[in-house]
């Protein structure tokens, strides 16, 4: 007898048909049997006539087998001898496998995405393999990976698993307030993700921008994008005139009519000591003429003289007689002396210091206040005003360079200038 030999050695899930061979040259076969029995009984109705018995050629039987088990061929031949051959069908699968299926990213996210279907068997073939597929782009919602089979050709479909894909970068659309302001300006953001599909993470205000600023933005898919603001600055003016004004005659001002309103300080009209500690004889401050202290002989010369009294004598002739009188008075009148020598001269008289004037050796007097002295109509040299009109608008002025106010060289107008930002 010949081992039994089955029509598909490998895994299947279909039938499997085995053929049995035998030969008996001596009294021939006359019954075979196919059966799950290993101690098939002579009386069992399993037995089956060998057709043309007894056999005595090759004989040759098949068998259907639909699930996995062990089959045995019998023959018997005509003498009574039984023979068998056992064989064990193991390769029909008919459980399909199960499938697992996952996204190799889960949530949001800008790159590609592979889902798998991950196989899984029970019905002893096993597994062919995984099944997946990749998506490259955008993409929301859910993603079917194909089937799995096994070995004898099961096959299941795998469950969906979702994909969340965005490979576009999100834009951002800045829009300013609070421009042509000195604070700087205020500025509104606003993200759009343009059809992503993704959450955007957005600036959403900024306050106080006195230059172009650039803040990064994204989205939960990991696309970035930039939110650009510019800001420029400018200078402007605003100017005010003089409606009263004072008087002045300066050639590089002009003449301007109106009310002064220039003081200068005056003379100190309060004093107060500073505590003095320590006073000194300073420079004379009060000069006499003393007794002369040096005579000479002068040159004759002519006097008008009118001695009524003294030494001299009355009405005199000549100066001759009393010249060296010293105590002479000399008093001018209407007569002539004629002085016949010399006069004595005093060639300078001493001065005589009547008192001293105090120094104050360490702190001086210290004067409280000023008087304020009105130079209305006075030429000083310097222009001014003494009301000033309101200031007008601002407007843009590129001449003004310098923040703060100026008052114009003719004094009569001034501006402002500042700095805003747009």
């Amino acid at each position: 007898m010949e081992d039994i030999v089955p029509d598909n050695p490998n895994f299947t899930n279909g039938n499997i048909t085995l053929t049995g061979e035998a030969t008996d040259t001596q009294s021939g076969l006359v019954q075979y049997a196919w059966s799950n029995n290993a101690n098939l009984p002579y009386s069992s109705t399993e037995w089956k006539d060998v057709p043309n018995a007894p056999q005595k050629t090759k004989f040759t039987s098949t068998h259907t087998v639909e699930v996995n088990q062990t089959v045995y061929f019998y023959t018997k031949d005509e003498a009574g001898n039984v023979a068998k051959k056992a064989y064990t069908v193991a390769q029909i699968d008919l459980e399909a496998p199960t499938c697992t299926s996952s996204s190799s990213i889960t949530g949001w996210t800008n790159k590609n995405v592979t889902v798998t279907g991950e196989c899984k068997d029970t019905g002893g073939s096993g597994c062919v393999g995984n099944s997946s597929v990749t998506k490259s782009t955008e993409y929301s919602g859910a993603v079917n990976p194909g089937e799995v089979c096994d070995r004898a050709g099961n096959c299941s479909p795998c469950p969906n698993s979702n994909v969340y894909i965005d490979k576009t970068a999100p834009t951002c659309t800045a829009s300013k307030s609070n421009t042509n302001t000195t604070g700087g300006v205020s500025v509104t953001f606003s993200c759009d993700n343009n059809a992503g599909g993704s959450t955007t993470t957005c600036t959403t205000s900024k306050s106080g921008l006195k230059s172009s600023q650039e803040y990064n933005i994204s989205d939960s898919a990991g696309n970035t994008g930039k939110c650009k603001v510019t800001v420029s600055s400018k200078q402007q003016k605003q100017t005010t005139t003089c409606s009263k004004g004072k008087t002045c005659s300066d050639p590089s001002f002009g003449t301007h009519n109106g009310d002064c309103n220039h003081w200068k300080n005056g003379s100190c009209n309060s004093w107060r000591n500073g505590n003095c500690n320590s006073w000194r004889n300073g420079n004379c401050n009060s000069w006499t003429n003393g007794a002369c202290n040096s005579w000479s002989n002068g040159s004759c010369r002519s006097y008008s003289w009118s001695c009524a009294t003294g030494s001299c004598g009355q009405n005199a002739n000549s100066y001759s007689t009393c010249y060296t009188n010293s105590s002479c008075v000399r008093v001018c009148s209407s007569y002539y002396q004629v002085c016949n020598g010399y006069s004595r001269v005093c060639n300078g008289y001493e001065r005589i210091c009547n008192g001293y004037e105090q120094v104050c050796n360490g702190y001086e007097q210290i004067c409280d206040g000023w008087v304020q002295v009105n130079n209305s109509k006075e030429d000083i040299g310097v222009c001014g005003c003494k009301t000033w009109n309101n200031y007008g608008n601002w407007a843009d002025d590129t001449s003004c360079t310098s923040n703060g106010e100026h008052e114009a060289s003719n004094h009569q107008s001034k501006y402002n200038c500042r700095t805003v930002y747009y």
